[in-house]
């Protein structure tokens, strides 16, 4: 029951499904996917039966999603890491954890409108590097501390003491 319910919903959003259904096949004739990179994943059980396909094909859709999410996010921090050079901000702002999508940076409180701007705009303008017909939404937050967060919107950030920390 469950599973006629996901596929009912794929069927609606007919894109989405479509993709998959273009990836699967795809995958059975070359025995690989390739991230939005070029990076290849050989899955030779996709031809196979049973269990054996079935978790070659959850692998091939995951590989595709999750693979070239993880481009998108090795290639933007190689252009934040340029932008903030070139806006002056190298020394003030330092990434400090990456988990999946998120990025985590100490920044100078004196500099956080000014960094949360390049993060910001050098973020957003991942898709139109990677050709990317949707956008990516960036959401900022700052705080004293990972823990304690909270959404910013805005250049204006009521006064924090120390260092400052942005996702």
């Amino acid at each position: 029951m469950f599973t006629l319910n996901v596929r009912a919903r794929f069927k609606q959003g007919r894109c989405c499904y479509t993709a998959m259904q273009a990836t699967l096949s795809s995958c059975r004739n070359t025995s690989w996917v390739t991230t939005l990179s070029g990076r290849r994943r050989l899955l030779p059980d996709i031809c196979k039966g049973g269990k054996e396909r079935g978790a070659a094909e959850r692998q091939a859709i995951n590989t595709v999603c999750q693979g070239s999410a993880a481009d998108v996010v090795k290639g933007t921090m190689l252009c934040l890491d340029a932008a903030l050079v070139d806006a002056g901000l190298a020394g003030a702002v330092r990434l400090v954890l990456q988990v999946h999508d998120e990025l985590l940076f100490e920044v100078d409180s004196a500099v956080l409108p000014a960094a949360a701007r390049v993060v910001r705009e050098t973020m957003e303008a991942a898709a139109g590097t990677w050709r990317l017909s949707v956008p990516l939404p960036v959401k900022l937050s700052a705080g004293p501390s990972w823990g304690e967060l909270e959404t910013y919107t805005s250049c204006e950030m009521p006064e924090m003491v120390g260092q400052q920390q942005c996702s």
